[in-house]
């Protein structure tokens, strides 16, 4: 079981360069970032297909795991192209400079109600796939639901607060220096 902290920091790894080059793209206004159905997907499959491998490492069998993933990743993928595709094509914008002259710039990125209600749909999908793994059945007994969901739900509580304490000491220690 040494091999799994091993792959969690690869993962990371993979996450955070994935995430690097895409902002480095957005940033440079080059592809794949000037294409809306191309760039939303890619930053969501990076964003979230690395944190639900991460978590599934030492609940899931592996061929479950791998399967989970492969799904995540086409439905993740699927929900932002078609954020992207709904919208309209062009937002209109307006220059923060005088004369505030506005323009049409391309929709690259997902909207906020889908950036907020894709982790509750991960989150849901998630705590069914581990109930079903660890019972062994395709639908788990409502036990194993619960259990599992307060579980991930706790988890995701405590990562939430240790997080925020670290800002805070981050920000404290920027204040005070």
């Amino acid at each position: 079981m040494r091999s799994i902290p091993a792959c969690r920091f690869v993962l990371g790894l993979l996450q955070g360069g994935a995430l690097s080059l895409l902002y480095f793209a957005y940033e440079q206004h080059s592809w794949p970032a000037t294409d809306g159905e191309v760039s939303a997907p890619l930053l969501m499959v990076a964003l979230f297909v690395p944190l639900i491998a991460i978590q599934s490492m030492r609940v899931l069998r592996f061929a479950t795991l791998v399967g989970w993933t492969i799904v995540a990743t086409i439905l993740i993928a699927a929900l932002s192209f078609y954020d992207i595709w709904r919208a309209w094509p062009q937002d209109w914008v307006l220059s923060s400079t005088p004369p505030f002259e506005g323009a049409w710039q391309p929709h690259l990125l997902p909207s906020w109600p889908f950036i907020l209600a894709l982790p509750a749909i991960l989150f849901i999908a998630h705590a069914l796939v581990v109930s079903a793994d660890i019972d062994g059945r395709l639908i788990a007994h409502y036990a194993t639901y619960f259990d599992v969901a307060w579980e991930q739900g706790v988890q995701l509580a405590l990562t939430a607060i240790f997080v925020g304490a670290f800002w805070a000491l981050l920000w404290l220690g920027a204040g005070l220096f």
